[in-house]
């Protein structure tokens, strides 16, 4: 008994030396920054460089190419604000910072290429247009 007793009585207890200290917000805005430049193109990164404020100058072409089921609810939310419903679903989004930060991310989970021009993908007809043969009907 006086074995089990000692066990309860000496309990490890981490020591922490120094406290933690958390990042100042001006710095921690430039490791972000700097953790975004390398997902920018040529023309974005020539910008950043000669100083001037930046435009996104192209767009992310993204693709969902794996499921989030079974992530944590985070990475969920973060798939859900790049815009995404669906697998194999494109979105294209503007270069930029907070972007490239969530992909980041994500980046197990998604396939990514820039691109100078967003275009769309239609599945469908536009309006006003009319159908004269189904597909696969033959008369």
């Amino acid at each position: 008994m006086n074995a089990t007793r000692s066990l309860f009585v000496r309990r490890v207890v981490p020591r922490i030396s120094e406290p933690t200290q958390k990042l100042p917000d001006q710095e921690y805005a430039r490791q972000k920054a700097q953790n975004a430049y390398k997902w920018l193109s040529k023309d974005a990164k020539k910008t950043v460089d000669e100083g001037n404020k930046l435009q996104p100058t192209g767009f992310f072409k993204i693709t969902l190419i794996r499921s989030c089921i079974g992530l944590h609810p985070k990475t969920r939310r973060a798939v859900k604000a790049l815009g995404f419903r669906r697998l194999q679903q494109t979105v294209f989004r503007p270069q930029t910072s907070d972007v490239a930060g969530t992909i980041l991310k994500l980046k197990e989970i998604l396939k990514v290429h820039n691109v100078k021009q967003p275009h769309e993908t239609r599945v469908k007809a536009a309006r006003g247009f009319v159908v004269e043969r189904p597909h696969g009907f033959t008369y």
